[in-house]
């Protein structure tokens, strides 16, 4: 984690610790609005990785959520995704939530917040140099992982591309199998 994101940790540390019980209740009465459309969104690359974490691993670990947030930024930086994040997000059959039919807004306040920062700070991290990496423990074995899908999921994906499955983990992750011809 770069320093900025250390002081932006302390910073939001500091603040839930002062305003907890103001915060609850916000969030609380937050749940029953729409907070955010991602649908609106796709030029902003916080807001959209934040959709992407928030549809994709809303009520699960940080570390989850970080798994999530980390195959997007690796796209990010592969030669075979768009470059800009947003681009990564919306790019068609990528990511479940995007092709659903579903509402893409967001209601639960305490899973927006914790998507928001997750993405902010992997953002400006990204933004200040930092290469892609564990900004929050991932997991053994998460490097180079492009592709994932949910355990509930049968894929194609396992005979195309090197199975990772970092214990505990609820997703099944991919990394691109190299191949050396001689």
């Amino acid at each position: 984690m770069g320093f900025h994101s250390q002081i932006l940790v302390s910073c939001l540390t500091a603040l839930c610790a002062l305003d907890g019980v103001a915060s609850a209740q916000l969030a609380k009465a937050s749940r029953q609005s729409t907070l955010f459309d991602c649908n609106k969104a796709r030029r902003d690359e916080v807001s959209c990785l934040a959709c992407n974490i928030y549809f994709e691993a809303r009520g699960e670990s940080m570390r989850e959520q970080a798994k999530v947030a980390s195959v997007t930024m690796r796209r990010l930086v592969s030669p075979t995704y768009p470059r800009t994040l947003c681009g990564v997000v919306w790019q068609p059959y990528q990511f479940s939530w995007t092709d659903d039919g579903k509402s893409d807004k967001v209601y639960d306040g305490n899973a927006w917040a914790r998507a928001l920062f997750l993405a902010g700070t992997m953002v400006s991290d990204h933004r200040l140099g930092s290469k892609v990496k564990s900004y929050v423990d991932t997991g053994k074995g998460m490097n180079e992982v492009l592709w994932y899908h949910s355990k509930k999921i049968l894929s194609y994906f396992a005979t195309i591309f090197g199975k990772i499955m970092p214990p505990p983990c609820r997703r099944t992750c991919y990394r691109q199998r190299v191949v050396c011809y001689v």
